[in-house]
Order: structure tokens, then sequence, then C-alpha cells
């Protein structure tokens, strides 16, 4: 291989991730944005080389050694020899941890490659490639991809863009906060404003509205009826939790999004915790304000005196280190693709149920608070650190060579719809001005 070149050989294989357009949102206006799916085509090394391909071909984890595809790799060995698995990720629109219209790997991309890797028992049997963004000005003639005068302006804002700094390198376990991440938050969460579909309609009438409101309610009157709970105060109290609720159903998918790109605000080793850390402040100030107005009751003191604050404290640093970690957890299992995003949002929404533990600590039931808070934290941090640890992305070297990037447009072309307006094309230093 010279380079950043695909040193692909007749026999190889080569899988290209690529987003595609499947829709739009369906709203009116500027608001009816295009809406993208992940999807790999796959092509022998000889069509590679020839620039052209017979037919478009899709593979899948699935589908990835059936009968269909299994001649493709029925040439390859164990990574000695020259035959061998090519991918190419171009920058994806369908995930991101950050502001940026675009990232450069996709969570189904994780999952196929793990797929392929786990035929080989030798690495360099499967080799991994991204276009970068400054590459990829195919994007600019593909039908519906840049659905509007904004977007276009912002991926070739975006291309130009100098590259991300190197993460800094210090001790054996180096421990970096980044300034940026909660200096942007507000461009960060309209980056991640999200409509409500029908599922998170679905879960706000049965979840929010049925099972949870039944819960609290049971809490409440069960006070009201010991005579331990003043009736005003059970009123502003399921209230005050229902509003949390509905809010953080509605806007599931707006949130998951927002934690995920605040995950690399803070870095310990080489995994990011910035999503953890949110969290933990989150949920700090809502129980304490929960409490507050709840007032005493139960084994609870009031929550003015020494021993309330410390009791607060103590509850909300159990609910913090056992219930922190399970929205994270659940995006770690998004990002490692083992899970797809509706998916995602279904166990997301179903962990809200966890929330309903907390009501034992506030209305004074601490034994069976602790109990259920052990068992929690097990679940969630040890998924936490499986999918931190274990699913780890492989090498990937940037594929800026021009003839390899002509070879791959020219498969995209065959792939995808293309513009016939054909924009001009734009480099890394060219002005943006000049673009348009």
């Amino acid at each position: 291989m010279e380079g950043d070149a695909l040193n692909v050989s007749p026999h190889s294989v080569v899988i290209v991730g690529l987003d595609v357009v499947v829709g739009s949102s369906g709203a009116s206006g500027p608001e009816n944005k295009a809406e993208f799916e992940r999807r790999h085509f796959v092509c022998s090394g000889a069509e590679y080389l020839a620039g052209n391909v017979a037919s478009r071909k899709e593979i899948t984890p699935a589908s990835a050694f059936s009968a269909e595809n299994v001649g493709l790799f029925k040439h390859l060995g164990n990574g000695d020899g020259p035959d061998k698995v090519y991918f190419v990720l171009y920058p994806t629109r369908t995930y991101s941890t950050s502001e940026a219209l675009f990232s450069d790997i996709a969570p189904e991309d994780r999952k196929l490659i793990r797929k392929i890797k786990r035929r080989y028992s030798d690495r360099a049997a499967v080799q991994c490639f991204k276009v970068p963004l400054s590459q990829a000005d195919v994007f600019e003639r593909m039908s519906g991809y840049l659905g509007s005068e904004e977007e276009l302006q912002q991926f070739r804002a975006q291309k130009i863009a100098p590259p991300p700094a190197p993460e800094p390198v210090g001790g054996r376990f180096p421990i970096a906060f980044d300034v940026s991440v909660p200096a942007k938050i507000i461009p960060i969460l309209k980056s991640c404003i999200t409509k409500p579909n029908k599922q998170d309609w679905f879960y706000v009438y049965t979840k929010s509205l049925g099972i949870n409101l039944a819960i609290k309610l049971a809490f409440a009157v069960f006070g009201v009826l010991k005579g331990t709970l003043p009736i005003y105060r059970a009123v502003i109290t399921t209230i005050w939790y229902q509003s949390q609720d509905v809010f953080f159903t509605v806007f599931g998918q707006t949130y998951m999004k927002f934690l995920g790109k605040m995950s690399r605000m803070l870095r310990i080793g080489r995994g990011y915790f910035g999503d953890l850390v949110f969290t933990y402040c989150q949920f700090s100030c809502f129980e304490f304000i929960n409490r507050l107005i709840l007032g005493p009751v139960g084994e609870n003191p009031l929550v003015y005196t020494w021993a309330g604050v410390g009791l607060i404290l103590l509850n909300n640093l159990q609910g913090m280190v056992a219930g922190g970690a399970v929205t994270p957890a659940v995006v770690r299992v998004r990002r490692a693709g083992v899970v797809s995003h509706k998916t995602m949002m279904h166990i997301y929404q179903l962990c809200g149920l966890t929330f309903h533990f907390g009501l034992f600590a506030s209305f004074g039931y601490q034994t069976i608070f602790a109990i259920l808070m052990a068992s929690l934290m097990v679940c969630s941090w040890g998924t936490l650190l499986t999918f931190s640890i274990f699913f780890k992305d492989p090498d990937f070297v940037e594929a800026k060579a021009e003839s390899t990037v002509e070879r791959l447009d020219a498969l995209v072309g065959r792939w995808c719809s293309l513009d016939a307006s054909d924009r001009p094309r734009v480099r890394v230093g060219e002005a943006v001005a000049d673009a348009a």
C-alpha cells in the first residue's frame, strides 16, 4: 500500500459505507429535511479496479457470509496474502457526537466491521479506511443529500475547517476536560433538537401518563393517608415529577443525541465520560428540588437540617453512582451498533422506569432504596464498562489519494443518483465563497 491508496487485488473485497436518502421528515418549508440511512455496498476487487460494478449489491451483518455473498470471500485467507477485505467509510449524517453536520463513523459501520473481523484470525485480513470530509465532493452531486443552501454552506465550511487538535498525552491514565463543550452547550442542544415521533407520543400516553403517573399517585396517596404528607405538597410534588417525566419522554431523541455529544467533555484514558458527568449534575439538581418540594416524610428529616442535607447528598450519590450510568450505557450500546436507533429509544423509555426507585428514598424507604440502587449499579455500570472497554474502534487510515477517491466516487455514482447540476468541487484551502 502506497501512502493512503488502497492496494486492492482482483480477488479482494471492497465494502463502502455510505448514507442514502430514504425520505423526508414530512414537514413543510425549510423544516422538511431529508432522512438518511447507513448502507454498505460491496464489490469485488476486480470491479473496484475497473471502476465499474455489474449491479448495486448491499451487504449487512446478517447477509455478510450468506450464499449470495460467500463467493466474494472465497479467495481470502487470514491476511498473509494480497487478498484482503477493504472497508471504506464515507462521512455519515446518521450519527454524530458533536454539533458538526457530519461524523466519521456510524454505529452500523462498527457492527459490520466486527462481523467481518470475527471471521479472520489475522487483523491484517481486514483493513479500514475513512474518506475525509475534505475529499467527499460527491455529496454535492448526490440527489437530495444536501437539501438546502444552509446545509450546503455548512458542509463546505466543515470541509475546510482545520482538523481537531490531537488528544493530549499525559501519564498512564491521562485525564482531559474539553471546556469548549460546555461553552457550546446551547449550539449543541440546538443541533440535537428532533421532532417527536409516534413512538415518543406512544410512551407519553402509556408510560408517562399511564404507568408512571399511577406509581407516583400511589406513593403520594399512601403518604397522605398515613398522615405524613400534606395534601398540597402531594399535589405539587406529583405535578413536578410528571412535568419532568413528560418532557424527557417527548424529547427523548433530543436528549439521547445531546448526551452523545456531551460525552467528549471529559476523557479519562481512552474513554469519554462527559455524558456521565452531565447526567450526574442533572440528577443531583433535580432530586434536590424534588426533596425541597416534598418536605420531611417517612424516615427523611427536614431538608434544612444538617441531617436532611446529608441524607439528600447521600441519596443523590447513591442514585448518581447507580442510575447515572443508565443513559450513558444505552448510548454506548447504540454507538457500538449493537442496537438500532429505534431499539435504543425503546430501551431509553423503558429505563425511565428506574427513576421510580428514587421515590422510595424521597418517601422515606431508605433500606429498599439501597437494595434497588445496588442492583441497578451492577447492571448499568457493567454495561457501560463492557461497551467502553471491549468495543473499541479499529485503526483507520485516511483514503486521501486522488486516484482512490476518484475510483470510489465512480462507484458511488453507479450506486446512488447524482444531481445532474454537478455542483463544482471544493478542495481544502479554497474559499467558501468561491465554491458557491
